[in-house]
């Protein structure tokens, strides 16, 4: 679709660039020694076609340069290497910054490589957050390192999820794959994850290299089998026991009882609410400091401020009554006789 092939600086922003088919190299973008920068760009859909097509999202030549910003290669499908992209010659640089390729595909036999990128010859390559993932290619389902001079640093990135589909014999890594021993060239990896990926097992699903080391700091590496690293504070394991990513800074886990009683509550998002209760105090009440509930701030009711004064009087007990007694002079009248005058008439009292 698109063919530079003078020394320029190319900017390109904004774009889909999708449908390209090509015959040979370089189904959506061919760059012929250019400086090119794709910035939100969305490389999808092309192909390289034929069993020499190489470079499906590009195919970079003679010193080019590519560098993706916030950009997404994907769906790219390549007859023999470079699924999202292909670097040959002396002088290359791929700079991808908080992209993602994904879904990207060369061919599937032994001598395919680099379902997402290709490097061959004296390359400069920096990935920096970014993901590569679902790419496949006979191997280096990722990344395929073709030369000993390639200098590859990667740094807070994920690479997850890729294939070898012909994982035989040594450096036929899912993920990435280095298959010339490195001379002035070398493979960095800082605080990234390359795991998950499927491939041969006798140098490692996730990452292989013949006859040189992996220096690495601060990274997972989920199959490590037959790979030398050098650096420190890295988490690794083989095809039989991969470590997994979310080993690395899990969170305690805390048992939680399932009913610890009314009024309990529980911590992060176990937590239970519980049911409001309804406030029986009558309007304007407040609790003043010191926890004393005072009364309504609308005004004092009728006999509080007397009630309030009794509160406040010291409380003492009556004094104690003295016994009743009787005086001896005390004595009861004569009961009057009953008569049975006429006047008076009978059962009257006189």
């Amino acid at each position: 679709m698109f063919n530079t092939s003078s020394a320029l600086t190319v900017g390109i922003s904004g774009m889909k660039i999708t449908g390209g088919a090509f015959a040979g190299n370089g189904g959506g973008i061919i760059n012929q020694g250019e400086a090119l920068t794709l910035t939100d760009v969305n490389l999808t859909g092309n192909a390289a076609t034929g069993t020499a097509g190489r470079g499906a999202g590009f195919f970079v030549s003679l010193g080019g340069g590519v560098t993706l910003v916030n950009s997404t290669v994907s769906g790219n499908t390549a007859g023999d290497d470079g699924g999202a992209g292909y670097f040959n010659g002396t002088g290359g640089t791929l700079v991808i910054q908080s992209t993602t390729i994904s879904g990207n595909t060369a061919g599937a036999g032994t001598a395919n490589d680099g379902g997402g990128f290709y490097l061959q010859g004296a390359v400069a390559v920096t990935i920096e957050n970014s993901t590569l993932a679902g790419n496949a290619a006979g191997r280096g389902g990722a990344l395929a390192i073709k030369t000993a001079t390639a200098q590859v640093t990667i740094r807070n990135s994920t690479i997850v999820g890729n294939s070898a589909l012909a994982p035989t014999g040594t450096n036929s890594s899912g993920g990435i794959t280095r298959t010339v021993a490195p001379s002035t060239g070398y493979t960095t990896l800082v605080s990234s994850i390359v795991a998950l990926n499927t491939g041969g097992t006798t140098n490692g699903a996730d990452f292989s290299i013949a006859g040189g080391a992996l220096n690495a700091d601060f990274s997972l590496i989920g199959a490590s089998d037959g790979l030398t690293i050098t650096g420190a504070n890295n988490l690794t394991g083989t095809h039989r026991q991969p470590a997994q990513p979310d080993a690395r800074g899990a969170p305690e886990q805390r048992r939680i009882d399932p009913d610890p009683g009314p009024g309990h509550r529980l911590p992060g998002p176990e937590r239970r609410e519980q049911p409001e209760q309804p406030d029986h105090r009558p309007a304007g009440h407040r609790v003043p400091p010191g926890g004393r509930v005072g009364p309504p701030t609308s005004g004092p009711s009728r006999g509080s401020a007397r009630s309030r004064r009794r509160s406040r009087r010291p409380r003492t007990s009556p004094p104690a009554a003295a016994p009743r007694t009787r005086s001896p002079s005390a004595t009861r009248p004569p009961a009057r006789p009953w008569s049975t005058d006429r006047h008076s008439g009978p059962g009257t009292c006189r």
